[in-house]
């Protein structure tokens, strides 16, 4: 429950600095000043890669809905992507360290959600979601995360997911 509610500060100050510099944006544009929040097509605080091959199926999430970071203040890797295709990950990765390798199994190393197609998969049983940091890079706060993954989901009706080379990276923040 304590690394619940960690998540949910740190994803509520991250929409707020977004909405802040959306506000900067919206306003620089009005009185005809230049801002140096956000780009040209509009302000992200993220961006970088994630993909992987579901049952051999590529997909791919949307550079700017791609969200992978730990900080040095609370060891909790988070990692989120999605699409306007329908999908959605989510990852925590409990007691990160930095680079190295994660294997997740279930709550006590961390969570998995993986929303694709319409149906949820996690970490159940046997399953597990095997995670290799291979960069980090960031400040003395936040440190952004790059690596692979690979693994075997399940749905609730016991239907599984093979995911296989996958990678993640944030550029920016």
């Amino acid at each position: 429950m304590k690394y619940f509610n960690i998540l949910i500060l740190i994803l509520t100050f991250l929409t707020a600095c977004k909405s802040k510099s959306q506000n900067e944006n919206i306003n620089a544009t009005n009185t005809g000043n230049k801002s140096l929040a956000g780009s040209k097509s509009g302000s992200t605080i993220f961006t970088g890669v994630f993909s992987f091959k579901a049952n051999g199926e590529l997909i791919t999430a949307e550079s700017d809905k791609v969200k992978s970071w730990t900080t040095t203040q609370f060891p909790i890797g988070i990692i989120i992507a999605s699409n306007k295709n329908g999908l959605f990950v989510s990852m925590q990765i409990k007691n990160i360290t930095g680079a190295g390798s994660y294997k997740l199994d279930g709550d006590d190393k961390g969570t998995v959600h993986f929303t694709v197609n319409g149906h949820t998969y996690f970490t159940k049983g046997e399953n597990v979601l095997n995670l290799n940091v291979t960069n980090t890079k960031g400040d003395s706060t936040m440190i952004l995360l790059s690596g692979t993954f690979d693994g075997v989901l399940e749905d609730k009706d016991g239907k599984k997911l093979q995911i296989t080379e996958g990678v993640f990276s944030t550029d920016k923040m």
